[in-house]
């Protein structure tokens, strides 16, 4: 009757073992499946790309309407991304070489629509609005933040403010608007260790000497240059039509359309190359 009594408790321990294993191993299954799997860069990835837009105030008047285009590998899950602001009234779309170039290699771009397109302009409004709903909505992708004219001002401001939540800046010809700043209040990255990459244009017409120099002594002291030749400051965007060169002060007019494709590419790699070495691939 005992040893009855004590095999009928080593049956009841046996089975409550087997339980135990198997809700562990269904537990750990479901975590496996529902797990999100993120996009491997050390790949030569060619994903399609998916282009959406987002409004922030949708019952606004549509002149004072904001938002963000996004740009994403369709049916992936990008780990990195870059929130990039435009250059003075340039239309998101101008971009387009850039941000489809890193979606489909599985970045996540995505570019705030703001009134006028001035980044810098209506930055507290709007730019740092809708950028901080990026990092907020956003929370499993780390991003990088990054800028071409007066919208690499916004991305000085941006990162300076933000530098524990991003992975790097990136400044196309930055206007940074020393105007504006006050002494005391200055943005600028010069005792950051946060990554940066600056490229320029050999050709700048737009920006002065003095905007330059002011927009390098805000640079950490670390950063990544490089100097393009031939460049233009209007050839780090699509908008070059002669009408609008001619607007900004003949700026790319003396270029090639070969010249200007190349700066694009040479720009496309800069950034590549950049962001591979902060995440750490070798390419």
């Amino acid at each position: 009757m005992k040893n009855r009594a004590t095999l009928h408790k080593l049956s009841v321990f046996l089975i409550v073992i087997l339980i135990f294993i198997f809700a562990s191993f269904c537990l750990l299954s479901c975590n496996k499946e529902t797990q999100k799997e993120y996009i491997d860069y050390t790949k030569n990835n060619e994903f399609e790309v998916e282009h959406t837009t987002y409004v922030a105030n949708p019952d606004a008047e549509e002149s004072e309407q904001y938002g963000m285009e996004i740009y994403c590998p369709k049916d992936n899950n990008p780990k990195y991304g870059l929130i990039f602001y435009v250059g003075t009234v340039i239309p998101a779309d101008k971009y387009t070489y850039l941000s489809s170039a890193l979606a489909k290699a599985g970045f996540l771009v995505i570019i705030p629509n703001v009134s006028f397109n001035m980044t810098y302009g209506y930055y507290e409004d709007q730019t740092e609005v809708i950028s901080k709903k990026v990092l907020k909505d956003y929370s499993d992708v780390q991003f990088f933040v990054g800028g071409h004219s007066q919208g690499g001002g916004a991305a000085m401001r941006f990162s300076t403010d933000n530098q524990s939540k991003i992975l790097g800046a990136i400044f196309l010809s930055p206007l940074c608007y020393p105007d504006l700043d006050t002494d005391d209040a200055k943005y600028g990255l010069s005792n950051s260790n946060l990554p940066a990459l600056l490229l320029e244009a050999q050709g700048d017409c737009v920006l002065n000497a003095s905007q330059k120099s002011d927009a390098e002594e805000r640079m950490p002291q670390n950063v990544e240059r490089h100097m393009i030749d031939p460049g233009a400051h209007m050839s780090f965007s699509e908008w070059e039509d002669d009408a609008t060169l001619s607007f900004f002060y003949g700026d790319g007019l003396g270029i090639t359309e070969e010249g200007k494709a190349l700066q694009k590419t040479k720009t496309i790699e800069y950034i590549y190359g950049f962001i591979y070495k902060v995440i750490g691939i070798e390419k």
